[in-house]
């Protein structure tokens, strides 16, 4: 899977593909963390929410 994120399929350069929050790291929060930081607040555990880019990447 680092190969595919890093190198890019059909890219002339590796490691010149920009990395996408929806496309690439979206996929792997969910099937890892969004069962207690997704969008359901009852079971959304730290007030860390990870499904929405903003979110994120806001500042403790």
């Amino acid at each position: 899977m680092a190969t595919s994120i890093g190198f890019g399929a059909g890219k002339d350069k590796p490691g010149t593909s920009k990395i996408e929050f929806n496309r690439d790291v979206r996929a792997l929060l969910s099937d890892n963390c969004f069962a207690c930081h997704g969008p359901d607040e009852e079971q959304r555990k730290a007030k860390l929410r990870l499904d929405v880019k903003e979110d994120a990447f806001k500042p403790a």
